[in-house]
Protein backbone atom coordinates (compact mmCIF):
# COMPACT_ATOMS: atom_id res chain seq x y z
CA UNK A 1 0.00 0.00 0.00
CA UNK A 2 1.71 3.59 -1.33
CA UNK A 3 1.33 6.46 1.02
CA UNK A 4 -1.39 8.48 -0.51
CA UNK A 5 -3.74 5.58 0.01
CA UNK A 6 -2.83 4.83 3.47
CA UNK A 7 -3.44 8.57 4.35
CA UNK A 8 -6.92 7.81 2.97
CA UNK A 9 -7.16 4.53 4.77
CA UNK A 10 -8.59 5.56 8.54
CA UNK A 11 -8.53 1.97 9.68
CA UNK A 12 -5.36 1.98 11.02
CA UNK A 13 -6.79 5.02 13.34
CA UNK A 14 -9.61 3.28 14.31
CA UNK A 15 -8.20 0.46 15.56
CA UNK A 16 -5.75 0.09 18.69
CA UNK A 17 -1.55 0.19 18.33
CA UNK A 18 0.19 -2.94 18.33
CA UNK A 19 2.20 -2.23 21.61
CA UNK A 20 -0.87 -3.40 23.68
CA UNK A 21 -1.56 -6.92 24.63
CA UNK A 22 -3.44 -8.65 21.99
CA UNK A 23 -5.67 -9.86 25.37
CA UNK A 24 -6.38 -6.14 25.95
CA UNK A 25 -7.09 -5.55 22.32
CA UNK A 26 -9.85 -8.42 21.94
CA UNK A 27 -11.70 -7.24 25.23
CA UNK A 28 -11.90 -3.15 24.45
CA UNK A 29 -13.22 -4.57 20.73
CA UNK A 30 -16.40 -6.41 22.74
CA UNK A 31 -16.71 -4.04 25.56
CA UNK A 32 -16.48 -0.39 23.43
CA UNK A 33 -18.27 -1.87 20.87
CA UNK A 34 -21.12 -3.46 22.67
CA UNK A 35 -24.53 -2.36 23.00
CA UNK A 36 -24.48 -2.73 26.89
CA UNK A 37 -21.82 0.04 27.10
CA UNK A 38 -22.87 2.58 24.47
CA UNK A 39 -26.61 2.02 25.85
CA UNK A 40 -25.32 2.68 29.26
CA UNK A 41 -23.21 5.74 28.78
CA UNK A 42 -24.98 7.37 26.36
CA UNK A 43 -28.44 6.93 29.09
CA UNK A 44 -25.83 7.77 31.74
CA UNK A 45 -25.21 11.20 30.56
CA UNK A 46 -28.46 12.13 29.71
CA UNK A 47 -30.33 11.60 32.95
CA UNK A 48 -27.03 13.51 34.40
CA UNK A 49 -27.86 16.48 32.23
CA UNK A 50 -31.79 16.74 33.10
CA UNK A 51 -30.71 16.53 36.49
CA UNK A 52 -27.58 19.30 36.01
CA UNK A 53 -30.19 21.78 34.03
CA UNK A 54 -33.46 21.54 35.74
CA UNK A 55 -31.10 22.65 39.30
CA UNK A 56 -31.40 26.01 40.28
CA UNK A 57 -29.95 28.12 43.09
CA UNK A 58 -33.28 28.64 44.93
CA UNK A 59 -33.63 24.76 44.54
CA UNK A 60 -32.41 22.45 47.26
CA UNK A 61 -29.40 21.71 45.05
CA UNK A 62 -28.05 19.53 47.45
CA UNK A 63 -30.13 16.80 47.41
CA UNK A 64 -29.70 16.88 43.40
CA UNK A 65 -26.36 16.88 44.00
CA UNK A 66 -26.59 14.04 45.46
CA UNK A 67 -28.05 12.40 43.44
CA UNK A 68 -25.83 12.51 40.86
CA UNK A 69 -22.62 11.04 42.87
CA UNK A 70 -25.02 8.35 43.62
CA UNK A 71 -25.20 8.04 39.88
CA UNK A 72 -21.75 8.13 39.19
CA UNK A 73 -21.21 5.69 42.49
CA UNK A 74 -24.01 3.55 40.23
CA UNK A 75 -22.37 3.23 37.13
CA UNK A 76 -18.75 2.71 38.70
CA UNK A 77 -19.32 0.57 41.55
CA UNK A 78 -22.14 -1.65 40.32
CA UNK A 79 -23.05 -1.83 36.71
CA UNK A 80 -19.53 -1.68 34.85
CA UNK A 81 -17.65 -3.85 37.80
CA UNK A 82 -20.52 -6.77 37.94
CA UNK A 83 -19.68 -7.03 34.45
CA UNK A 84 -16.82 -8.82 35.51
CA UNK A 85 -18.23 -11.57 37.59
CA UNK A 86 -19.05 -13.38 34.24
CA UNK A 87 -16.18 -12.72 32.46
CA UNK A 88 -14.16 -16.20 32.52
CA UNK A 89 -17.27 -18.86 33.22
CA UNK A 90 -18.27 -16.58 29.83
CA UNK A 91 -15.38 -17.88 28.18
CA UNK A 92 -16.13 -21.44 29.46
CA UNK A 93 -19.47 -21.67 28.54
CA UNK A 94 -18.58 -20.39 24.63
CA UNK A 95 -15.44 -23.02 24.77
CA UNK A 96 -13.36 -20.74 23.81
CA UNK A 97 -10.60 -20.66 26.80
CA UNK A 98 -8.62 -23.56 25.15
CA UNK A 99 -8.48 -20.74 22.12
CA UNK A 100 -6.92 -18.58 24.16
CA UNK A 101 -4.49 -21.04 25.98
CA UNK A 102 -3.14 -21.86 22.62
CA UNK A 103 -1.92 -18.08 21.43
CA UNK A 104 0.45 -18.91 24.01
CA UNK A 105 -0.97 -16.31 26.50
CA UNK A 106 -0.47 -17.12 30.13
CA UNK A 107 -3.07 -16.93 32.51
CA UNK A 108 -1.99 -14.06 34.25
CA UNK A 109 -2.05 -12.40 30.76
CA UNK A 110 -5.31 -13.27 30.67
CA UNK A 111 -7.09 -12.50 33.74
CA UNK A 112 -5.34 -8.69 33.49
CA UNK A 113 -6.37 -8.27 30.24
CA UNK A 114 -10.49 -9.28 31.35
CA UNK A 115 -9.65 -6.70 34.16
CA UNK A 116 -8.04 -4.04 31.81
CA UNK A 117 -10.91 -4.21 29.27
CA UNK A 118 -13.11 -3.44 32.12
CA UNK A 119 -10.92 -0.83 34.02
CA UNK A 120 -10.56 0.79 30.78
CA UNK A 121 -14.35 1.61 30.56
CA UNK A 122 -14.49 2.70 34.23
CA UNK A 123 -11.67 5.43 33.39
CA UNK A 124 -13.79 6.67 30.23
CA UNK A 125 -16.66 7.27 32.47
CA UNK A 126 -14.76 8.70 34.98
CA UNK A 127 -13.02 11.13 32.66
CA UNK A 128 -15.86 11.88 31.74
CA UNK A 129 -18.01 13.17 34.47
CA UNK A 130 -14.99 15.63 35.11
CA UNK A 131 -16.75 18.57 33.02
CA UNK A 132 -19.70 17.75 35.68
CA UNK A 133 -17.66 17.98 38.56
CA UNK A 134 -16.74 21.68 37.10
CA UNK A 135 -19.79 22.44 37.25
CA UNK A 136 -20.74 21.71 40.62
CA UNK A 137 -17.73 23.64 42.15
CA UNK A 138 -18.81 26.80 39.74
CA UNK A 139 -22.76 26.55 40.79
CA UNK A 140 -22.54 25.26 44.56
CA UNK A 141 -19.72 26.58 45.55
CA UNK A 142 -18.59 22.90 46.89
CA UNK A 143 -14.78 22.25 47.41
CA UNK A 144 -12.92 21.35 44.21
CA UNK A 145 -10.31 19.17 45.58
CA UNK A 146 -13.01 17.30 48.01
CA UNK A 147 -14.89 16.49 44.91
CA UNK A 148 -12.13 15.28 43.13
CA UNK A 149 -10.83 13.39 45.96
CA UNK A 150 -14.36 11.75 45.74
CA UNK A 151 -14.50 11.16 42.26
CA UNK A 152 -11.02 9.56 42.64
CA UNK A 153 -11.63 7.03 45.57
CA UNK A 154 -15.04 5.90 43.70
CA UNK A 155 -12.63 5.63 40.43
CA UNK A 156 -10.61 3.47 42.87
CA UNK A 157 -13.09 1.29 44.35
CA UNK A 158 -14.16 0.51 41.00
CA UNK A 159 -11.00 -0.66 39.85
CA UNK A 160 -10.68 -2.59 42.97
CA UNK A 161 -14.41 -4.12 42.62
CA UNK A 162 -13.51 -5.22 39.19
CA UNK A 163 -10.46 -7.25 40.13
CA UNK A 164 -12.26 -9.17 42.53
CA UNK A 165 -14.95 -10.04 40.78
CA UNK A 166 -12.84 -11.28 37.82
CA UNK A 167 -10.53 -12.99 40.09
CA UNK A 168 -14.06 -14.77 41.36
CA UNK A 169 -15.88 -15.45 37.87
CA UNK A 170 -13.79 -18.44 37.50
CA UNK A 171 -16.51 -19.91 39.68
CA UNK A 172 -19.10 -21.61 38.79
CA UNK A 173 -21.85 -21.37 41.46
CA UNK A 174 -23.86 -18.06 40.56
CA UNK A 175 -24.75 -18.35 44.47
CA UNK A 176 -21.75 -18.17 45.59
CA UNK A 177 -20.82 -15.46 42.96
CA UNK A 178 -24.17 -13.23 43.80
CA UNK A 179 -23.00 -13.18 47.44
CA UNK A 180 -20.12 -12.07 47.05
CA UNK A 181 -21.12 -9.03 45.01
CA UNK A 182 -23.70 -8.43 47.65
CA UNK A 183 -21.67 -8.11 50.38
CA UNK A 184 -18.53 -6.21 48.67
CA UNK A 185 -21.23 -3.66 47.45
CA UNK A 186 -22.78 -3.64 51.00
CA UNK A 187 -19.70 -2.71 52.35
CA UNK A 188 -18.45 0.18 50.03
CA UNK A 189 -22.00 1.41 50.32
CA UNK A 190 -22.58 1.66 53.72
CA UNK A 191 -19.64 1.95 55.06
CA UNK A 192 -17.39 4.34 52.51
CA UNK A 193 -19.87 5.92 50.40
CA UNK A 194 -22.14 7.28 52.69
CA UNK A 195 -19.35 8.88 54.46
CA UNK A 196 -17.92 10.19 51.58
CA UNK A 197 -20.82 12.13 50.94
CA UNK A 198 -21.74 13.42 54.88
CA UNK A 199 -18.31 14.71 54.58
CA UNK A 200 -18.76 16.25 50.92
CA UNK A 201 -21.97 17.83 51.24
CA UNK A 202 -22.43 18.65 54.75
CA UNK A 203 -18.73 19.92 55.62
CA UNK A 204 -17.51 18.01 58.52
CA UNK A 205 -14.08 17.41 58.39
CA UNK A 206 -13.67 13.19 58.18
CA UNK A 207 -10.62 12.04 60.52
CA UNK A 208 -8.54 12.28 57.94
CA UNK A 209 -8.33 15.71 56.75
CA UNK A 210 -8.04 16.45 60.82
CA UNK A 211 -5.04 14.00 60.97
CA UNK A 212 -3.73 15.74 57.78
CA UNK A 213 -4.37 19.61 59.78
CA UNK A 214 -2.55 18.36 62.64
CA UNK A 215 0.35 16.50 60.82
CA UNK A 216 1.10 18.96 58.32
CA UNK A 217 0.16 22.69 59.50
CA UNK A 218 2.23 24.35 57.00
CA UNK A 219 0.90 23.06 53.88
CA UNK A 220 -2.90 22.99 55.36
CA UNK A 221 -1.72 26.57 55.79
CA UNK A 222 -1.89 27.16 52.30
CA UNK A 223 -4.64 29.60 50.59
CA UNK A 224 -7.92 28.31 49.19
CA UNK A 225 -7.96 25.42 47.17
CA UNK A 226 -4.32 24.83 46.69
CA UNK A 227 -3.84 23.83 50.30
CA UNK A 228 -6.74 21.15 50.24
CA UNK A 229 -5.33 19.58 47.00
CA UNK A 230 -1.63 19.02 48.31
CA UNK A 231 -3.14 18.06 51.80
CA UNK A 232 -5.16 15.42 49.71
CA UNK A 233 -2.27 14.26 47.79
CA UNK A 234 -0.85 11.80 50.69
CA UNK A 235 -4.20 10.58 51.05
CA UNK A 236 -4.65 9.84 47.73
CA UNK A 237 -1.34 8.25 47.02
CA UNK A 238 -2.11 5.76 50.01
CA UNK A 239 -4.90 4.67 48.79
CA UNK A 240 -3.77 4.25 45.53
CA UNK A 241 -0.96 2.31 46.44
CA UNK A 242 -3.12 0.40 48.58
CA UNK A 243 -5.54 -0.69 46.12
CA UNK A 244 -3.12 -1.61 43.87
CA UNK A 245 -1.58 -3.98 45.78
CA UNK A 246 -4.97 -5.39 47.28
CA UNK A 247 -6.20 -5.40 43.53
CA UNK A 248 -3.29 -7.23 42.41
CA UNK A 249 -3.45 -9.86 45.09
CA UNK A 250 -7.24 -10.46 43.77
CA UNK A 251 -5.67 -10.82 40.28
CA UNK A 252 -3.23 -13.28 40.88
CA UNK A 253 -5.24 -15.59 43.02
CA UNK A 254 -7.83 -15.45 39.65
CA UNK A 255 -4.62 -16.57 37.68
CA UNK A 256 -3.80 -19.51 40.14
CA UNK A 257 -7.02 -21.05 39.77
CA UNK A 258 -6.76 -20.44 35.59
CA UNK A 259 -3.80 -21.88 35.45
CA UNK A 260 -2.98 -24.21 38.26
CA UNK A 261 0.08 -25.29 36.89
CA UNK A 262 2.39 -21.38 36.98
CA UNK A 263 3.63 -20.11 39.86
CA UNK A 264 0.69 -16.94 41.15
CA UNK A 265 1.72 -17.58 44.98
CA UNK A 266 5.13 -15.58 45.38
CA UNK A 267 4.06 -12.31 43.75
CA UNK A 268 1.04 -12.46 46.52
CA UNK A 269 3.14 -13.28 49.55
CA UNK A 270 5.82 -10.51 48.16
CA UNK A 271 3.42 -7.71 48.00
CA UNK A 272 1.42 -8.15 51.28
CA UNK A 273 4.86 -8.48 52.94
CA UNK A 274 6.01 -5.25 51.39
CA UNK A 275 2.64 -3.47 52.04
CA UNK A 276 3.22 -4.82 55.08
CA UNK A 277 6.77 -3.44 55.75
CA UNK A 278 5.12 -0.13 54.21
CA UNK A 279 2.70 -0.03 57.09
CA UNK A 280 5.67 -0.45 59.75
CA UNK A 281 7.60 2.39 58.56
CA UNK A 282 4.92 4.89 58.30
CA UNK A 283 4.13 6.92 60.87
CA UNK A 284 1.77 6.59 63.49
CA UNK A 285 -0.61 9.58 63.86
CA UNK A 286 -0.81 10.29 59.77
CA UNK A 287 -3.68 9.81 57.97
CA UNK A 288 -2.09 7.84 55.06
CA UNK A 289 -0.10 5.80 57.32
CA UNK A 290 -3.32 4.91 58.65
CA UNK A 291 -4.71 3.82 55.18
CA UNK A 292 -2.00 1.91 54.46
CA UNK A 293 -2.39 0.09 58.10
CA UNK A 294 -5.94 -1.07 57.53
CA UNK A 295 -5.19 -2.47 54.10
CA UNK A 296 -2.02 -3.87 54.97
CA UNK A 297 -3.96 -5.98 57.53
CA UNK A 298 -6.79 -6.48 54.84
CA UNK A 299 -4.66 -7.61 51.83
CA UNK A 300 -2.81 -10.01 54.57
CA UNK A 301 -5.69 -11.35 55.14
CA UNK A 302 -6.67 -12.28 51.78
CA UNK A 303 -3.64 -13.73 51.36
CA UNK A 304 -3.43 -15.49 54.16
CA UNK A 305 -6.83 -16.83 53.09
CA UNK A 306 -5.24 -18.14 49.74
CA UNK A 307 -2.11 -19.61 51.48
CA UNK A 308 -3.40 -21.62 53.81
CA UNK A 309 -5.76 -23.01 51.53
CA UNK A 310 -3.80 -23.50 48.81
CA UNK A 311 -3.85 -26.77 47.09
CA UNK A 312 -0.72 -29.33 46.71
CA UNK A 313 1.59 -27.56 43.70
CA UNK A 314 1.97 -29.73 40.74
CA UNK A 315 5.27 -31.88 40.20
CA UNK A 316 7.02 -28.94 38.38
CA UNK A 317 6.40 -26.49 40.99
CA UNK A 318 7.27 -28.41 43.77
CA UNK A 319 10.14 -26.83 45.64
CA UNK A 320 13.10 -29.26 46.19
CA UNK A 321 16.11 -29.01 48.75
CA UNK A 322 16.14 -25.96 51.00
CA UNK A 323 13.71 -24.27 49.15
CA UNK A 324 10.96 -26.48 51.10
CA UNK A 325 11.40 -24.89 54.09
CA UNK A 326 10.90 -21.28 51.62
CA UNK A 327 7.80 -19.07 52.43
CA UNK A 328 7.57 -17.73 49.40
CA UNK A 329 7.96 -21.31 47.08
CA UNK A 330 4.68 -22.38 46.05
CA UNK A 331 2.87 -25.29 48.02
CA UNK A 332 0.71 -25.56 51.42
CA UNK A 333 3.16 -26.18 53.88
CA UNK A 334 5.14 -23.06 52.59
CA UNK A 335 2.22 -21.11 52.17
CA UNK A 336 1.62 -21.92 56.01
CA UNK A 337 5.26 -20.96 57.12
CA UNK A 338 4.46 -17.26 55.27
CA UNK A 339 1.63 -17.03 57.09
CA UNK A 340 2.68 -17.82 60.36
CA UNK A 341 5.99 -15.61 60.28
CA UNK A 342 3.44 -12.36 58.57
CA UNK A 343 1.30 -12.49 61.58
CA UNK A 344 3.76 -12.67 63.96
CA UNK A 345 5.11 -9.33 63.11
CA UNK A 346 1.52 -8.06 62.80
CA UNK A 347 0.89 -9.27 66.03
CA UNK A 348 3.72 -7.72 67.92
CA UNK A 349 4.36 -4.40 66.04
CA UNK A 350 1.47 -3.54 63.41
CA UNK A 351 -0.78 -3.99 66.46
CA UNK A 352 1.24 -3.22 69.21
CA UNK A 353 1.49 0.43 71.61
CA UNK A 354 2.41 2.08 68.47
CA UNK A 355 -0.72 1.30 66.32
CA UNK A 356 -3.28 0.53 69.72
CA UNK A 357 -6.53 0.88 67.10
CA UNK A 358 -5.30 -2.07 65.11
CA UNK A 359 -5.26 -4.91 68.36
CA UNK A 360 -8.18 -6.29 68.71
CA UNK A 361 -8.85 -6.48 64.43
CA UNK A 362 -5.39 -8.16 63.86
CA UNK A 363 -5.79 -10.36 66.81
CA UNK A 364 -9.43 -11.49 66.18
CA UNK A 365 -8.48 -11.93 62.65
CA UNK A 366 -5.60 -13.73 63.61
CA UNK A 367 -7.25 -16.11 65.68
CA UNK A 368 -9.61 -17.27 63.09
CA UNK A 369 -7.56 -17.67 60.53
CA UNK A 370 -5.18 -20.16 62.32
CA UNK A 371 -7.57 -21.57 64.46
CA UNK A 372 -9.68 -22.43 61.81
CA UNK A 373 -6.99 -23.71 60.09
CA UNK A 374 -6.36 -26.13 62.40
CA UNK A 375 -9.84 -27.30 62.55
CA UNK A 376 -9.37 -27.71 58.88
CA UNK A 377 -6.34 -30.31 59.36
CA UNK A 378 -9.23 -32.98 61.14
CA UNK A 379 -11.40 -32.93 58.12
CA UNK A 380 -10.79 -35.66 55.55
CA UNK A 381 -8.04 -34.61 53.06
CA UNK A 382 -10.48 -33.84 50.05
CA UNK A 383 -11.71 -30.96 52.34
CA UNK A 384 -8.52 -29.29 53.25
CA UNK A 385 -7.55 -27.35 50.56
CA UNK A 386 -9.73 -24.06 49.14
CA UNK A 387 -10.75 -21.00 50.99
CA UNK A 388 -14.89 -22.40 51.11
CA UNK A 389 -14.17 -25.01 54.54
CA UNK A 390 -11.81 -22.05 56.13
CA UNK A 391 -15.08 -19.20 55.37
CA UNK A 392 -17.16 -22.58 56.89
CA UNK A 393 -15.14 -22.80 60.11
CA UNK A 394 -15.75 -18.63 60.49
CA UNK A 395 -19.18 -19.23 60.22
CA UNK A 396 -19.49 -22.33 62.58
CA UNK A 397 -17.16 -20.06 64.96
CA UNK A 398 -19.79 -16.85 64.85
CA UNK A 399 -22.24 -19.39 65.43
CA UNK A 400 -21.38 -20.98 68.55
CA UNK A 401 -20.23 -17.75 69.67
CA UNK A 402 -23.76 -16.08 69.16
CA UNK A 403 -25.20 -19.32 70.90
CA UNK A 404 -23.29 -18.88 73.90
CA UNK A 405 -24.43 -15.28 74.10
CA UNK A 406 -28.11 -16.05 73.98
CA UNK A 407 -27.88 -19.17 76.51
CA UNK A 408 -26.36 -16.03 78.81
CA UNK A 409 -29.51 -14.19 78.08
CA UNK A 410 -32.28 -16.90 78.62
CA UNK A 411 -30.35 -17.93 81.67
CA UNK A 412 -29.97 -14.18 83.28
CA UNK A 413 -26.50 -14.94 83.96
CA UNK A 414 -24.58 -13.26 80.90
CA UNK A 415 -21.17 -12.82 82.92
CA UNK A 416 -19.80 -16.50 82.74
CA UNK A 417 -21.48 -17.22 78.87
CA UNK A 418 -19.83 -13.48 77.32
CA UNK A 419 -16.38 -15.03 78.99
CA UNK A 420 -16.76 -18.43 77.08
CA UNK A 421 -18.14 -16.37 74.06
CA UNK A 422 -15.19 -14.12 74.30
CA UNK A 423 -12.71 -17.27 74.01
CA UNK A 424 -14.27 -18.36 70.59
CA UNK A 425 -12.02 -17.16 67.75
CA UNK A 426 -14.83 -15.67 65.71
CA UNK A 427 -13.87 -13.29 62.48
CA UNK A 428 -16.71 -10.79 63.62
CA UNK A 429 -16.90 -7.92 66.16
CA UNK A 430 -13.70 -6.54 65.31
CA UNK A 431 -13.72 -4.05 67.28
CA UNK A 432 -14.48 -5.70 70.83
CA UNK A 433 -11.81 -5.14 73.20
CA UNK A 434 -13.47 -7.58 75.70
CA UNK A 435 -11.31 -10.57 76.51
CA UNK A 436 -8.19 -9.14 75.04
CA UNK A 437 -5.55 -11.15 76.15
CA UNK A 438 -7.46 -14.46 75.70
CA UNK A 439 -8.36 -13.80 72.19
CA UNK A 440 -4.16 -13.14 71.81
CA UNK A 441 -3.36 -16.08 73.18
CA UNK A 442 -6.05 -17.90 70.66
CA UNK A 443 -3.80 -16.38 67.73
CA UNK A 444 -0.67 -17.05 69.42
CA UNK A 445 -1.43 -20.71 69.83
CA UNK A 446 -3.23 -20.99 66.33
CA UNK A 447 -0.03 -19.67 65.25
CA UNK A 448 2.11 -21.72 66.87
CA UNK A 449 -0.01 -25.13 65.76
CA UNK A 450 0.22 -24.07 62.27
CA UNK A 451 3.80 -23.51 61.95
CA UNK A 452 4.76 -26.63 63.96
CA UNK A 453 2.73 -28.74 61.33
CA UNK A 454 4.71 -26.83 58.49
CA UNK A 455 7.81 -27.40 60.05
CA UNK A 456 7.44 -30.83 61.11
CA UNK A 457 6.01 -32.13 57.83
CA UNK A 458 7.26 -29.28 54.98
CA UNK A 459 6.15 -31.54 51.72
CA UNK A 460 3.20 -32.77 53.66
CA UNK A 461 2.89 -36.31 51.57
CA UNK A 462 0.65 -35.73 48.81
CA UNK A 463 -0.68 -38.70 46.38
CA UNK A 464 -0.31 -37.67 42.88
CA UNK A 465 -3.05 -37.87 40.77
CA UNK A 466 -1.24 -38.85 37.89
CA UNK A 467 -1.20 -42.59 37.25
CA UNK A 468 2.21 -44.98 36.18
CA UNK A 469 2.09 -44.93 32.21
CA UNK A 470 1.70 -48.56 31.67
CA UNK A 471 4.65 -50.50 29.65
CA UNK A 472 3.49 -50.77 26.00
CA UNK A 473 1.86 -54.38 24.88
CA UNK A 474 5.18 -56.08 22.96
Amino acid sequence: MNESTAANDFSTVRDFPDRLSPMVVKELRQGLRARYFAGTLIGFHALLWIIMVTDSQEMAGSGRMRAVWWLFAALMLVILPLRGLSVLTDERRANTMDMLVLTNLTAGRIVRGKWLAIAAQITLIAVSVIPYVLMMYFSRGLSLPGLLLVLFRVWLGGLLLTALFVSFSWNQSWITRAGLAMGSLWLIFSRHFSGMMDELFIGTAGHGERMLAATLPGISSLPGNAGQLWNSLPVAAAECLAMAALGFVFLEFGAGLLGPTENHSTPPRATALGLLGLALLSSGDSFYGGTLRAFAVWTLTAVTVFALTEKPAPLSLRPRGWRRWNPFSPGLPQGILFSCAAWFLALFFLAGKNFPGMEATVHRLAAWLFCGRLVMFLLPRRHRSGAGPLFLTGLAFLLIQSGLRLAGSLLNDPEPWNLAAGAVPSPVNLTDLNHFPLTLNLACAGILGCGLIALVNPLLPVRSNQSTPEPAAA
